[in-house]
């Protein structure tokens, strides 16, 4: 789920959560296994590009830099919006989540 106050959680991998944010174009997500860490920037995850307003039928793909490996590493990221849907695609289709938004 992502909530617009910032913050995200899942019901895989035990429930894990963490907290977003967008700023001139870029995604920011946080690791929510380095919550409060020095490094926390360094191991977030991050997408470039992305538009203020994401329509809800948006299919695009982002730039992805440094971020967390198990979901892709970098490269590219796909977007497909589907109403309050979203899925994410990592690693050219290796890693897929999908998300709804709240």
């Amino acid at each position: 789920m992502i909530r617009s106050d910032g913050t995200w959680y899942t019901t895989q991998w035990g429930g894990v959560g963490g907290r977003w944010k967008y700023a001139g174009g870029v995604v920011t997500v946080s690791d929510p296994m380095d919550l409060g860490s020095a490094d926390q920037q360094q191991d977030s995850l991050t997408v470039s590009e992305v538009p203020g307003e994401i329509a809800p039928d948006l299919g695009k793909t982002f730039p992805l830099v440094a971020g967390w490996a198990e979901v892709g590493g970098e490269g590219d990221l796909d977007v497909q919006v589907t109403g309050q849907t979203v899925r994410l695609s990592f690693g050219g289709g290796k890693r897929v989540i999908t998300c709804t938004r709240a």
